[in-house]
């Protein structure tokens, strides 16, 4: 590569990663490299082909040197890594030349079926493929999903950067926390209890079971129950009533029927339906609460729909 290869490229470089590719014409290039239309042409056959090495390098430059370099060597554990690319993002975005991710802007300037746009989603599937390698060393259940989730987040907090959110990194860091979470807990054995007879012996008095509870914890033992007339007057009119059992155990009544159950288990709130099917786990007990009652509630109303009940 000449010396002049490089002069050009090195002056369309960040012309193009600010303004993108149709914003910036060949002569403010060929007059920021100060070469003449004649010495552009020899070394780059078109515009598109000098866009193209400047896709190359920004992978080169920042996927696989500030991304994934910078990732391990800021994090001591495979999920730190996987979190330090926020912290990359956090000091990426508060730069006065923030500049936003070049292959998606050359995705939404150009289209996917142009060869630009060709070429910026194959540098994203590298992305994904660098975070679904880390997933798979920390251990987290199927990478390549959590890999699609944690691109989305990426991708989101670069947007939002780009509107002047300058905390839009820690807020996604605090997102993909949850989202390891997840796919940690879901690597455990889920709990199996097939049988919904189970529930009797789970009830600790046989009757209605408390209100829900407001935090992630057992449920308290002052909860008013639906008999009390105060949690009418405060309007407490849940679809699925909760009950804490035992420290780690949480059972939903519906309508005075078993809804559905959350236990605790290494760490994730895993969630089974009233009729003992696993319906996932959740980095907290109301997420998986919230998630009973969504199945319930909409049982109801396929019942209501076709039996008119």
């Amino acid at each position: 590569m000449s010396h002049l290869h490089d002069r050009i490229l090195s002056a369309a470089y960040p012309l193009f990663a600010q303004r993108g590719f149709r914003g910036v014409s060949l002569y403010e290039v060929q007059d920021a490299a100060g070469v003449s239309p004649l010495e552009f042409d020899r070394e780059f056959p078109s515009r598109d082909a000098l866009a193209e090495e400047c896709l190359r390098i920004r992978e080169r430059e920042w996927t696989f040197g500030t991304i994934a370099e910078g990732a391990l060597a800021r994090g001591t554990t495979p999920e730190g890594h996987l979190l330090a690319i926020f912290d990359i993002f956090d000091e990426w975005f508060r730069r006065d030349d923030y500049e936003a991710c070049m292959f998606m802007s050359t995705l939404v300037e150009m289209g996917r079926e142009h060869p630009l746009g060709r070429a910026s989603v194959e540098y994203l599937v590298h992305i994904r493929q660098l975070v679904a390698d880390i997933a798979t060393e920390a251990g987290l259940r199927d990478p390549d999903a959590f890999a699609l989730s944690w691109h989305i987040l990426m991708k989101g907090a670069i947007l939002n950067a780009l509107e002047g959110d300058r905390g839009a990194a820690l807020r996604g860091k605090e997102m993909a926390q949850d989202l390891i979470a997840r796919h940690r807990a879901t690597a455990c054995q889920a709990p199996a209890h097939t049988d919904v007879d189970w529930f009797d012996a789970c009830r600790p008095d046989g009757g209605y079971l408390p209100t829900p509870i407001e935090q992630d914890g057992p449920a308290s033992s002052a909860a008013p129950t639906p008999d009390d007339p105060r949690a009418a007057d405060r309007g407490e009119t849940p679809a699925v009533l909760w009950s804490g059992v035992r420290h780690d155990l949480w059972v939903g009544n519906h309508a005075g029927e078993f809804a559905g159950m959350v236990e605790l288990v290494h760490g994730a709130f895993w969630a089974t339906s009233r009729h003992g099917r696993p319906s996932g786990s959740y980095p907290s007990l109301r997420l998986a609460q919230e998630a009973l009652e969504w199945e319930q509630e909409h049982a109801d109303r396929e019942n209501t729909t076709i039996f008119g009940v």
